[in-house]
């Protein structure tokens, strides 16, 4: 039953990574103070609330999903977030987020795919071609030298972010640097029936 529990939990963590945190509610100064995803009723507010036009935020996750994103993240500090969009020069779209719970471990999550240039990378990843993958680990061995992998490391995505997560687990584990007595995890969720959602997860 543990063990069930954490699977659903990191499955939820990888849809958090579709949080947009990217968008521009985080760098607008609101009431004297620029909004902070590790504060946890400014991410209340980009779910459930509007914008200066009278708009729902697009905020990446499904409305349904707010109070349960919410829950989750009662237990998580989101520490530090990654977003390297598609450019002319080539495709990325690399989206992840390091999380922290109340007794200092760590949780790496990655977005899967979403949009044209993700469904581009997907086909490529088939024919052996990998264009977010060094994106993915440089960032995470950056975070490991800055000493923010602690406690237990749960590395978890969704779709293509399910992928990156165990090419990250692998390098973090070949790492002469990395602390052997550190307990690495890696789950990810599998599409189901189309969904993006998806409630079927995948233990790797």
């Amino acid at each position: 039953m543990q063990l069930t529990n954490q699977v659903k939990q990191s499955a939820l963590l990888s849809e958090l990574a579709y949080l947009k945190l990217e968008d521009a509610y985080w760098t607008i100064e609101v009431d004297g103070k620029i909004p902070s995803y590790s504060n946890i009723k400014d991410i209340e507010t980009f779910l459930t609330g509007v914008n200066s036009e009278g708009k729902p935020y697009t905020t990446g996750i499904d409305d349904s999903r707010d109070s349960e994103m919410l829950a989750l993240l009662s237990n998580y500090t989101i520490v530090d977030f990654k977003n390297i969009p598609t450019t002319i020069s080539g495709l990325n779209d690399m989206q992840a987020m390091l999380l922290r719970d109340k007794e200092g471990n760590t949780v790496i999550s990655f977005r899967g795919t979403e949009g044209l240039s993700d469904a581009a990378i997907d086909a490529l990843m088939l024919t052996g071609v990998y264009t977010n993958q060094m994106s993915a680990i440089t960032w995470v061995q950056e975070l490991q030298a800055s000493g923010q992998l602690t406690g237990n490391v749960t590395i978890t995505g969704h779709s293509l972010g399910g992928a990156l997560a165990q090419y990250v687990a692998y390098d973090i584990l070949t790492c002469k640097d990395f602390q052997t007595s550190k307990s690495l995890h890696v789950r990810t969720k599998i599409k189901q029936k189309g969904a993006r959602h998806g409630t079927q997860p995948k233990v790797a």
